[in-house]
């Protein structure tokens, strides 16, 4: 196993399963985005290495071409853009030729973002994106095979499969850094999805708050569930405890196994990275 890579949150390798077989017997995710970036490999059982930086995207383009495993050749790859230009646009109204007017209409205007769509695969709708020219740039010279999609729509699809017609209202919410999503869940299926920025804990617990106002949800009855790169021992769990009743931290697909030697990691860290290649 190799830990403790510089500049690294965590970086975490099974060695010893990695060197049995070629990488192109493997198969690598990868997150990408303007201030992170992250990758696991797997073969078909397990998750053999999982690594994160926190950094600037412009840093990250040595370390990607002289990385040992990055560098090497894969049985497929897939990317999802940790964008945060996003819209989702319901298949009723969804016109390919628009993306660029979707994305307009919601986020200040750039021409220097490309306009993208996946099309989800639990709920007839797209999610219109855009890829910055740096994002571009990196894909286009390290990853140009790679199947791309939002993360978000990594994260709606795997939420709405694992979670079908639950019988209380269950609330999302996905921490990475300074940055939030919050997916809204009831019987119905998908009730709201909403990304924010918070600076602080006290952001967190009003933007919670204020979706649940928005739906009618009562926090003293609502299910909230952490994902993403949160602590039990932090003021945000500690906040949202002090003003909803039932919290809990999302487990992983039982399909998803990390190796024995890595499996360090809290089950809720990495979950659209680690779910990604169940949306491909």
């Amino acid at each position: 196993m190799e830990t403790g890579v510089s500049n690294t949150t965590h970086s975490l390798f099974d060695l010893a399963a990695l060197n049995q077989n070629a990488t192109e017997q493997y198969h690598l995710s990868i997150q990408l985005g303007l201030d992170g970036f992250s990758f696991c490999i797997r073969n078909s059982e397990q998750i053999l290495a999982i690594e994160s930086y926190h950094h600037a995207l412009s840093q990250l383009e040595e370390v990607i071409k002289n990385h040992a495993w990055l560098s090497k050749s894969y049985a497929s790859t897939n990317l999802s853009v940790v964008s945060k230009k996003h819209t989702l646009i319901p298949e009723s109204i969804y016109e390919p030729s628009k993306h660029a007017e979707y994305l307009q209409f919601n986020h200040n205007r750039s021409e220097k973002t490309e306009a993208v769509a996946d099309k989800l695969q639990q709920i007839d709708a797209h999610q219109v994106y855009g890829i910055s020219v740096p994002e571009q740039e990196v894909i286009n010279t390290f990853f140009p095979k790679a199947s791309i999609r939002h993360y978000s729509s990594i994260l709606i699809d795997n939420l709405l499969a694992e979670n079908k017609s639950p019988e209380t209202a269950k609330l999302f919410v996905n921490i990475q850094g300074k940055h939030m999503d919050v997916v809204a869940i009831n019987h119905n299926g998908l009730q709201l999805f909403n990304s924010f920025r918070h600076q602080s804990a006290e952001d967190f617990i009003y933007y919670t708050l204020f979706v649940c106002e928005q739906l009618n949800l009562n926090p003293e009855e609502i299910d909230l569930c952490f994902l993403g790169e949160l602590e039990k021992q932090s003021k945000i769990y500690d906040l949202a405890y002090k003003y909803i009743r039932n919290i809990q931290f999302i487990k992983r697909n039982s399909n998803i196994q990390l190796s024995p030697v890595i499996n360090q990691i809290p089950e809720h860290f990495y979950y659209s990275l680690l779910h990604q290649h169940l949306c491909v």
